[in-house]
């Protein structure tokens, strides 16, 4: 009887040390979850970040060819305007040379 009860205790003693073990265990493995858990937190955070980053330079880019766009045809405008004033002035020209010939034959 005496020895089945150390065998009995010995046992007992055994499988503590193993739930013992195997709490440890189960604490490490929350800790390492928990600060992987903090760690894919803070990367969507930072990927969140960069989204709302990426959309302003998009809004930049898009504004910024906006106003490209508006001064490429301001330029159009005036090249067209300046082509209209050589021809403008070519007649002019050309009216004041006739001008000058009648004048001179009077």
């Amino acid at each position: 009887m005496r020895s089945l009860r150390i065998e009995h205790e010995s046992k007992i003693a055994l499988q503590t040390e193993k739930i013992t073990n195997l709490i440890a265990d189960q604490e490490l493995r929350i800790k390492q979850i928990t600060e992987l858990d903090q760690k894919i937190i803070n990367l969507n955070e930072t990927i969140t970040k960069k989204d709302e980053l990426i959309k302003n330079n998009d809004l930049t880019t898009n504004n910024l060819r906006l106003k490209n766009e508006a001064a490429q045809a301001i330029v159009n405008g005036l090249e067209s305007e300046k082509t209209h004033l050589e021809l403008s002035l070519n007649e002019n020209r050309t009216l004041k040379e006739q001008y000058y010939e009648k004048s001179e034959i009077l």
